[in-house]
């Protein structure tokens, strides 16, 4: 009998799992419908040397570009940037815990179909000499959804900061 029960829980527990699975993959379809989604950007990550505590940095000034989202869709997006503390750390590298001192210059924006858009990274180091010598990590979160939709796409800049050493005496 106990036997029984336990063959019956297991098939209990994968039916209603095949249940809540199939029930998930169908609201993504129903909301995805007619919607060709796609985000791209040329700026995945950055790297900024020798990084002065008290500095003022613009990652465009440094590289050249900045943080711009292309909107491959069918539909007109609202993007939004965000400044995140990163989850994954690129080894050597220390996540930078306030992000107070990251800004971005455009928190959100309407991108036209096979257009693009962006924001400004910029950096206000505090001027602190315990940065000195340190490897820091930040990310940029850019993220795109349409009207009314439970899905949303986005897309991640790492912005890797050395920071110049301490001079020796």
């Amino acid at each position: 009998m106990i036997g029984n029960y336990k063959r019956v829980t297991e098939v209990l527990r994968n039916t209603r799992f095949s249940f809540v699975l199939w029930g998930c993959l169908l609201i993504l379809f129903i909301d995805c419908e007619g919607w060709t989604a796609g985000l791209a950007s040329r700026l995945p990550s950055v790297v900024i040397e020798g990084v002065v505590p008290g500095g003022k940095y613009r990652v465009s000034k440094v590289v050249g570009k900045k943080f711009d989202i292309y909107n491959l869709s069918q539909d007109t997006v609202t993007v939004r940037f965000m400044v995140v503390v990163p989850q994954s750390i690129k080894a050597g590298y220390e996540p930078v815990t306030d992000t107070s001192w990251v800004k971005v210059s455009t928190t959100a924006l309407t991108v036209l179909p096979g257009k693009s858009g962006g924001t400004e990274i910029e950096l206000n180091v505090p001027d602190e000499e315990a940065y000195l010598g340190k490897k820091m990590q930040v990310n940029v979160w850019g993220y795109a959804s349409r009207k009314n939709s439970v899905v949303a796409l986005g897309l991640t800049t790492k912005v890797f900061l050395n920071f110049a050493q301490k001079n020796k005496k």
